[in-house]
């Protein structure tokens, strides 16, 4: 039987660089810090200190719930933002709505799950283990919708033969 096999080396979270990226917000000269947060179910989250005070809508809000509150909801405004970055694996820049909050200061842009459901074009930059079973065998295999790894190369697989 043959198994595809995704060696540790190019998959899952190794270290901070994994989970921590360049995206260039509002405009093409000015790079930020952003964290791919797998636990985030909105699409992006901006610090209020990005947003021009007059893009920032407070009629139009955001309902989050942080895990550590006890279940405490916060509605947050919303604004438009344009967003991009070389790890999506395209130079295509998107308009998308983000919560808009404040965030910790090394930390300005939270990049949610909703955002790579909405923008398939792009590459996450999470690869997601999961579990599957094949023929009795439990197996580790590393699965991710695009064909192509964090650089926009193919991915690296090693097909290893198990039996006897």
């Amino acid at each position: 039987m043959t198994v595809i096999v995704l060696s540790d080396v190019y998959s899952g979270v190794r270290d901070n660089l994994d989970v921590l990226f360049p995206v260039y917000l509002n405009s093409e000269h000015k790079q930020y810090l952003a964290l791919r947060d797998s636990g985030c179910f909105t699409s992006v989250i901006v610090d209020e200190s990005l947003v021009p005070k007059k893009s920032i809508r407070h009629d139009q809000t955001m309902v989050c719930q942080g895990l550590f509150e006890g279940g405490r909801k916060h509605c947050l405004p919303t604004a438009e933002v344009l967003i991009s970055s070389p790890r999506f694996g395209s130079k295509e820049v998107v308009a998308t709505t983000a919560s808009v909050a404040k965030l910790p200061r090394d930390v300005p842009i939270i990049i949610g799950n909703k955002f790579f459901q909405l923008h398939k074009q792009f590459c996450d930059v999470i690869v997601v283990r999961k579990m599957r079973v094949e023929d009795g065998l439990n197996t580790e295999r590393a699965t991710n919708t695009k064909s192509k790894n964090l650089a926009g190369t193919q991915s690296h697989r090693r097909d290893a033969k198990f039996g006897r």
